[in-house]
């Protein structure tokens, strides 16, 4: 489609004269509104038999996008969607219906747009090379943000806080009127920002994590996910009774690396782990903590 800047300078000179600023970015919302009406039927996703499918999946996220930009109107029309995306059922039951891949997968939990500033503020920070959007972009410090949408050019004003140590990251996010900060985790934000960040992340936190021989290794270009691996399983075969709770977090951290990666644990690892856990160990905090990440239940 047009970019950014055309499709704005398209809506404008089709605007009614003597619209004021606000008037005119209701009435490029209202463009938005049904470009992502259009969007919604695509054909792909309506000629397989199975609604729990990538295609349906995407278009019902297109439609989310509708009801954000369908203002006052919005509930009822989603009402009557989630009504009609009930019929529809997935051949997977896990799945359910329509309405529930709505709901879990295609509308955002939450505000959509404060998942986006913190992603690009995170990014900014963090990920320079994905601070980045096509269809948005940020002003001003953290502390005073304005995001906006380059589209529509609606804005909105937050106050946003990045933290992040090792693996761990968050960012506390305030919006306009005073309301107590919501705090988002790597997995609120856009996937372009998110992967970017878990990257870096990642390596910020490996040369704690590897053996200088792994590090040598990883410097040398060999795979990171079987460097991890291999550290996993060093890591694990060292497991003691009086294993530290920094020994276990350090274990803990090259599991969440590993399934970043798409991988799982390895079951050699789980052996390890469970050898030390059930030989005396369920009474090292430590290893009690680590056990339901390696997929044992602890009750």
């Amino acid at each position: 489609g047009a970019g950014a800047a055309t499709a704005r300078a398209c809506a404008d000179d089709a605007a009614r004269p003597g619209l004021d600023e606000h008037q005119r970015i209701r009435a490029r919302e209202l463009l938005e509104l049904e470009r992502g009406a259009l969007r919604s039927l695509t054909s792909c996703a309506w000629f397989f038999d199975d609604i729990g499918g990538i295609e349906p999946r995407q278009v019902l996220r297109y439609a989310a996008w509708v009801m954000a930009q369908a203002g006052e109107s919005a509930p009822a029309i989603e009402t009557a969607l989630l009504d009609e995306l009930e019929q529809a059922v997935s051949n997977d039951p896990s799945i359910g219906t329509g309405r529930d891949i709505y709901l879990r997968l295609a509308r955002p939990a939450g505000g959509r747009e404060s998942r986006i500033a913190a992603g690009l503020a995170a990014a900014r920070l963090l990920a320079p090379e994905a601070a980045s959007s096509p269809a948005w972009e940020i002003e001003g410090p953290d502390a005073a943000l304005t995001l906006i949408h380059r589209r529509t050019g609606r804005r909105w004003q937050y106050r946003i806080a990045v933290e992040s140590d090792g693996l761990q990251f968050h960012a506390d996010v305030t919006g306009e009127g005073g309301a107590a900060p919501s705090r988002l985790t790597l997995v609120d934000l856009p996937e372009r920002q998110r992967t970017a960040l878990a990257a870096r992340l990642r390596l910020r936190a490996l040369p704690h994590l590897l053996s200088r021989e792994e590090l040598d290794q990883l410097g040398k270009g060999n795979g990171v996910t079987a460097l991890v691996r291999q550290a996993m399983v060093r890591r694990a075969r060292a497991l003691r009774l009086d294993a530290t709770r920094g020994e276990c977090r350090d274990l803990a951290q090259l599991l969440e690396i590993l399934e970043q990666l798409g991988q799982t644990t390895p079951f050699e690892v789980q052996s390890l782990f469970y050898r030390a856990w059930q030989g005396g160990g369920q009474a090292n905090d430590g290893l009690r903590e680590l056990a339901v990440p390696m997929g044992f239940e602890t009750a």
